[in-house]
């Protein structure tokens, strides 16, 4: 199985492994799992996207790898991961709340990146793997090589890539009534290029564990021209080269520093991880077209936002008895954020927050587990004031606007969390998973009060805005046999002060900055389900059935609300078999997903019409005396359907996503001894 779930668990947890992300050859990580019921993506062109769990995305979602969570301004819709997805072997996905055991911003869910497994001793392995996407021209490679010897262990791994800018199939779009051309089908300026690399080293002891790592992620990327300010015909204008990075665009430095150390205790073990993090954000644009006055017209950077946070967590393991465990843990967090360049949109602040937790669990039997638990959280965010400067043709100061008042406060809050999961007769699962989880305010929550140009919209926060406060619960039901497996989860949340960005009647008195979007909160249900089947009609050949819904609503004005998922579903057929001779495997699959209208949207916010798509897929291992190969053809999109993405920012535009592409993924894979012999090829 390349998708597995923890049976004990009372959450929804479903893992993937490395087979099962490579199959679906994605632009990006979140891509690649979407297959996965519950799971969606907010997508920004072809390179950025963020994760979306049971229509829940933004602060609502943690992403952690290695322990660490990742920060790099989640709060915007244009801010993806900063992860690279070849580097990701292994991922836990916990569906639903998780404060207890992950903070404040674990409403929604987490994704959990977990480290690889450590190479067998005296081993070392190579891997070499190469990729081409047709839709943008995109081609990169990345390089893996890891090893272990007298149980030191290491790893390193670089990536690299390049893209052009990417098609749709649609020669037009239109904007607040106006039809703007989309020449030679090519979104113009999307194009762009990453560099990343992670090195880590360890050693294992009979005392436990020490793993130090080290990833720098980096990537430039060009920004639409129509999906910035107002659009406006001359600058959709075909330019002399489909892979130019040119302005409005973004860069991205991630670079992320942890340490992992496992102790072992007499009675189970203490772990730690430790981390910090440097988050460069840079969007460019041409200063004359923001209506602040002079600046230098060498100066394009609009919004450049500097996060430096670091993390520690600990937490100790205790086997109490046979059938009772414990885990009991502190985290905190120090979070540090600057902003600059001739544009405002969240003030410079400084966050901390720590917290309290501990959860028991009790094996009652073989076949019952229960578990219960609580959290106290602390945390403290300092934001400055902010005056923007208006300037004259002759630089003289003319006005300032007052955009962010001076702001600090504190927030207390508790979560609670208690479940159960049976494994009956029959080969039946149920699983009970109740609780009170929050989530404080984000900075961008609080004082956001200018253009979001690259979510096309005037972003404003609000002072008075409180923590939100959330009840959940969480029902799985799971029935299998060796033949199949069936997977019904239904969930049901009330939250009280939900935070939201409300899209507005009204629009910016800011210069190209469209529709304003205020952040505000509600009371609010939050329900849905996913529905998962898997059947093996024969060993070779088996067949996926998903399907997912999600409703919320408004209980102020009794409204849906914005950014919600449509409903869809799914069937995949897989066929994979032995070959002969150098032919070791092979396999064909193909998706056929459905997505329903989404006609439930908040005021002001427009529908979006339901769509299928076709997607394919066919990979062959072969192995030869001293070395292997694998390959792997994709095609997405396959009958290059016009549709839109509810949740993209280019749903505004009515712009179509991407239309048909083709991946071709190749890797070579090797093993050697450390003593200089080759040993083996990897499967």
């Amino acid at each position: 199985m390349v998708k597995t779930e923890a049976v004990k668990s009372s959450l929804s947890i479903e893992s993937a492994n490395k087979e099962f992300i490579e199959k679906q050859a994605g632009n990006t990580f979140m891509n690649a799992l979407e297959k996965m019921p519950g799971i969606s993506s907010m997508n920004v062109g072809v390179g950025i996207s963020k994760p979306v769990i049971r229509g829940m995305s933004f602060n609502r979602v943690v992403v952690t790898e290695n322990g660490i969570k990742q920060e790099g301004q989640q709060w915007g819709a244009d801010h993806g991961l900063e992860i690279d997805q070849f580097n990701v072997e292994r991922v836990e996905i916990l569906k639903g709340p998780a404060s207890l055991l992950y903070g404040s911003d674990a409403l929604g869910g987490v994704i959990n990146i977990l480290p690889p497994p450590v190479v067998q001793e005296g081993k070392m392995n190579v891997h070499a793997l190469g990729f081409f996407r047709s839709n943008n021209n995109a081609s990169g490679t990345s390089l893996l090589a890891e090893g272990t010897r007298k149980r030191i262990f290491f790893r390193a791994r670089i990536t690299l890539q390049e893209f052009g800018d990417y098609k749709v199939p649609a020669d037009s779009f239109t904007y607040n009534g106006y039809k703007l051309p989309i020449y030679n089908q090519s979104l113009k300026n999307t194009a762009g290029k990453e560099l990343n690399y992670s090195l880590s080293a360890g050693v294992m002891r009979d005392w436990g564990m020490f793993r130090i790592s080290f990833t720098e992620f980096s990537q430039q990327i060009g920004f639409f021209p129509g999906a910035l300010g107002i659009p406006r015909s001359y600058s959709l204008q075909p330019d002399r080269s489909t892979r130019n990075i040119d302005i409005p665009g973004q860069s991205i430095f991630h670079r992320k520093f942890m340490v992992n150390f496992n102790i072992k205790t007499k009675r189970g073990w203490w772990e730690n991880d430790w981390g910090y993090q440097i988050n460069y954000r840079t969007e460019k644009s041409l200063p004359h077209a923001h209506g602040v006055g002079y600046i230098d017209p060498a100066n394009t950077t609009a919004l450049g936002l500097d996060l430096y946070t670091g993390s520690i967590n600990s937490r100790i393991h205790t086997i109490i008895n046979d059938k009772l465990k414990n885990i009991t843990g502190i985290q905190f967090q120090d979070m540090r954020n600057a902003s600059y360049g001739f544009e405002f949109l969240i003030p410079d602040y400084v966050q901390r927050s720590g917290g309290l937790y501990s959860l028991f669990t009790w094996e009652k039997t073989s076949k019952s587990t229960y578990t219960i638990g609580g959290r106290a959280d602390l945390s403290g965010i300092d934001m400055k004031e902010h005056y923007q400067i208006i300037y004259d043709i002759n630089q003289n100061v003319i006005a300032t606007q007052y955009r962010s008042p001076n702001f600090s406060t504190n927030y207390f809050n508790w979560s609670f969390a208690s479940g159960a999961s049976w494994e009956l007769a029959h080969e039946w699962n149920i699983k009970l998973h109740v609780g009170r989880s929050f989530r404080i305010p984000s900075a961008a929550e609080l004082g956001a009060n200018g253009v979001h140009h690259g979510s096309f919209r005037h972003e404003m926060g609000d002072t008075s805005l409180r923590p939100e406060v959330g009840y959940q619960a969480d029902l799985g039901l799971i029935h299998h046999d060796k033949h199949y497996i069936i997977k019904f989860t239904p969930f049901f949340n009330y939250f009280s002060n939900y935070l939201f960005l409300r899209p507005g009647a009204e629009f910016s008195p800011l210069p190209d900055a469209g529709q304003i979007y205020r952040y505000t909160q509600a009371s609010v249900l939050h329900s849905g389900a996913e529905l998962y089947a898997e059947y093996h009609i024969i060993d070779e050949l088996h067949l996926e059935f998903a399907a997912e819904y999600v409703y919320n609503l408004n209980l102020d004005n009794y409204l849906p609300l914005p950014f919600t998922p449509p409903g869809s579903f799914s069937i995949s057929p897989e066929y994979t078999a032995k070959g002969k001779k150098a032919l070791k495997t092979w396999f064909i699959s193909s998706d056929i997903k459905y997505f329903l209208a989404q006609n439930r949207t908040d005021r002001n916010e427009k529908t979006t019409p339901g769509y299928l798509l076709f997607a394919a897929s066919a990979g062959i291992h072969l192995q030869f005396k001293k070395w292997s190969c694998e390959l792997l053809v994709r095609g997405n999109n396959l009958s290059n359907v016009s549709y839109l993405n509810h949740l993209s920012r280019y749903r505004i535009l009515n712009m179509p996503e991407q239309g048909r592409n083709f991946s071709v993924v190749m890797k070579i894979p090797l093993s050697f001894s450390l003593a200089g012999k080759q040993t083996s090829n990897i499967n």
